[in-house]
């Protein structure tokens, strides 16, 4: 298993194209999530992100994300992670570029009692 690496739009730091739809899965051995972090970040901005967005999904959440805000580092809740690209017809940008990198996954098991 390669334990890092890096992923961006088609052309990146050059425009990508309209009408673009990309998808990766990048999955981490057994015991182990996956950080994303972004690199660079420029996707047409929108309230909502109705337009162009990227949206990562892991097994508990699917966040959306746009505009020229660089997203804070992502931590999934399992060994995998899927993101999906998707650009309109209309205005074109620089898109992303991002690493990832597997963490050995801790497990914490608390039992606390009264306050004393």
């Amino acid at each position: 298993w390669p334990n890092l690496g890096t992923l961006s739009t088609l052309n990146h730091p050059l425009n990508y194209p309209k009408e673009y739809k990309c998808n990766w899965e990048i999955e981490a051995p057994v015991g182990y999530t996956i950080r994303l972090e972004f690199t660079a970040f420029h996707i047409e901005d929108h309230q909502q992100c109705l337009f162009d967005n990227l949206v990562v999904v892991d097994s508990v959440l699917e966040r959306t994300f746009c505009g020229k805000r660089m997203p804070a580092p992502v931590f999934s809740s399992s060994n995998r992670l899927q993101l999906q690209f998707n650009s309109d017809d209309g205005s074109e940008f620089s898109g992303f570029s991002a690493r990832w990198n597997f963490v050995l996954s801790a497990k914490l098991d608390a039992k606390c009692e009264g306050d004393k």
